[in-house]
Parts: structure tokens; C-alpha cells; sequence
């Protein structure tokens, strides 16, 4: 985020760090699993559309 991003803040970091809380409790948006079929990892995509969206790997 801070590479690709050029005015990037302290609490827009924040946000991004805070929308990982719920790691193993936020499903996929895509797919709606916690867990990924193929890898058995978390949703760790974050998008930001108004709000944080998990997402794994494979469904972003």
C-alpha cells in the first residue's frame, strides 16, 4: 500500500491493519468461505469498496 499509494496517512494504515482482526472469522465476499478450498488459508485480500473486503488470493 505504501509503494503503490503516494499520500498514504497514518490512520488509513491503521484501517488497513484493524481490517485484519477478524482474519479467521470474516468470510471471502466472493466465495463466501473463511477457509480456501485449495490452500486452507485465511481470506488475507483486503479491498477497500466504501469499507474492507476479505477476499483469498485466489478469488480477488
Amino acid at each position: 500500500m505504501l509503494q503503490t499509494e503516494g499520500n498514504v496517512t497514518l490512520p488509513m494504515v491503521m484501517s488497513l491493519l484493524c481490517s485484519y482482526r477478524g482474519l479467521f472469522i470474516d468470510a471471502c465476499k466472493s466465495c463466501g468461505r473463511v477457509v480456501s478450498s485449495e490452500g486452507y488459508t485465511p481470506p488475507v485480500v483486503r479491498v477497500w469498496r466504501g469499507d474492507w473486503e476479505a477476499r483469498h488470493g485466489s478469488c480477488f
